[in-house]
């Protein structure tokens, strides 16, 4: 893991099929990954293959070399790897955020659009956006909008406008 996290995915990938003992998922998917942060498409598709003959019904694995493919710029992959999770029946279980504004639990999903002022929170999101992007910043995985609906995102922005400026937000 500290390998992976370091970056220096070639060592761990050496440590790893080097081990005394047959690596676990665990092991696995940590340089799964660490291969995700690092977008390396080979050894990413090499620990997402020894993942799935281990647990083949890892949603995990599927969903990190599907943004590994997306972040490499591989869209056709990507989406046939999506498809192919979705043919062998492996559901991966949506995120889930809460932030506490005014002692009221507010939960968020990907995509979901429920809560009352989601209008409002996509909003936020897209003022954030542009704000971002006129200050320089480009994302790094390539995807940007597309995780507009983060979940995380989406409670940050209801946070932001349902707090005065500088309230502390505690997402969970």
């Amino acid at each position: 893991d500290l390998l992976s996290r370091a970056g220096r995915l070639y060592e761990a990938e050496k440590f790893i099929t080097s081990m005394p003992c047959e690596p676990n998922v665990c092991v696995w998917m940590s340089l799964l990954g660490a291969c995700r942060a690092y977008r390396d498409v080979r050894r990413g598709e090499l620990a997402a293959k020894r993942v799935l003959a281990l647990e083949p019904d890892n949603a995990a694995a599927y969903v990190l070399l599907s943004n590994i493919y997306g972040s490499a710029g591989m869209c056709d992959t990507k989406v046939r790897l999506d498809e192919a999770r979705l043919e062998n029946r492996v559901a991966k279980l949506p995120a889930r955020t809460w932030i506490e504004v005014s002692n009221k639990v507010h939960s968020f999903t990907v995509n979901d659009r429920r809560h009352p002022q989601i209008a409002d929170v996509e909003a936020e999101l897209g003022r954030l956006s542009r704000l971002m992007e006129d200050a320089g910043y480009v994302p790094e995985d390539g995807l940007g909008v597309c995780l507009c609906g983060h979940a995380e995102k989406l409670a940050i922005a209801y946070g932001l406008i349902s707090t005065v400026p500088d309230t502390p937000l505690r997402v969970r």
